[in-house]
């Protein structure tokens, strides 16, 4: 309100104020492994003229420490806690400190988390158009049943994308190559799971380029015909529709117009 003395004129104005949270007192970013302890500690001051009682709150997963303590007047602490994460990768998190007075204070908190040491290496190879198969044994120690993402990286890698693991149980799991040119190249193999963590293998993935395969001699009379066999593979996990195509069509033929082949399957053609 304002008044104009001169004229006894009152002015009134409305004043709206809205109160924002306090901006965070640091950004502090932390390193660790997936599946190891990754430790971290803030300083907190009672700034304040009486001993002061402070509760602690965060949002992120698997944090543990203190949940309540006590500082006197003037006397500073490094509140240490500590993280478990189970997988690689980033998160940002907070970390909150309210005294028994409603005042608080708040810290942002970055979670940088590196893969785990690999749980071994794997070198697969065959030829190209080929499919070799590997059988990785996973257990679960745990007395619940766990379910695993399956990431695969690498050229020609082929296998289920989940897996189910009933409690302290060990099962197979089929990984499949089947590359369709030659390479060498390296991969991964990984495993996620909330309840147990992260494991992945490293992958040697070798092709080996196919060489031309000259068929035997197909002895036969004049005026009479003889037959050759002729195995296919389907390395692919579908099934695919194979026609062929004859260089010399007057004196070979074969039997079959078209032949169908089930995922890792063979069929047989009759060159005659």
């Amino acid at each position: 309100m304002i008044k104009n003395q001169s004229t006894a004129e009152v002015i009134s104005y409305k004043i709206n104020g809205i109160a924002t949270e306090p901006r965070a007192i640091k950004h502090i970013k932390v390193n660790g492994k997936a599946r190891s302890k990754i430790e971290c500690c803030v300083e907190v001051s009672n700034e304040s003229d009486e001993m002061r009682t402070y509760k602690v709150e965060s949002d992120i997963p698997g944090i543990e420490g203190e949940t309540k303590f006590a500082l006197k007047s003037g006397q500073s602490k490094f509140y240490e806690f500590f993280m478990f994460s189970y997988v690689s990768g980033e998160l940002t998190g907070s970390i909150t400190f309210t005294d028994d007075q409603g005042k608080y204070w708040w810290y942002v908190i970055e979670v940088v988390t590196e893969q785990p040491d690999p749980h071994g290496a794997i070198t697969l190879e065959c030829d190209e158009k080929k499919v070799v198969e590997f059988s990785v044994k996973i257990h679960n120690p745990s007395s619940k049943t766990s379910t695993f993402d399956v990431i695969m990286d690498g050229e020609g890698l082929l296998g289920e994308t989940q897996f189910i693991l009933e409690p302290r149980a060990t099962k197979e799991y089929k990984l499949y190559f089947s590359p369709l040119y030659p390479f060498e190249r390296k991969g991964t193999l990984r495993f996620l799971s909330e309840a147990i963590g992260e494991l992945w293998y490293k992958l040697v993935l070798k092709s080996n380029k196919l060489e031309t395969k000259r068929l035997e001699d197909i002895p036969v009379e004049l005026g009479k015909f003889g037959t050759k066999e002729i195995t296919l593979t389907n390395p692919l996990q579908e099934p695919i529709t194979i026609r062929h195509k004859l260089t010399n069509e007057i004196n070979f033929k074969v039997r079959e117009s078209e032949i169908t082949i089930q995922p890792f399957k063979t069929a047989v053609a009759h060159v005659m």
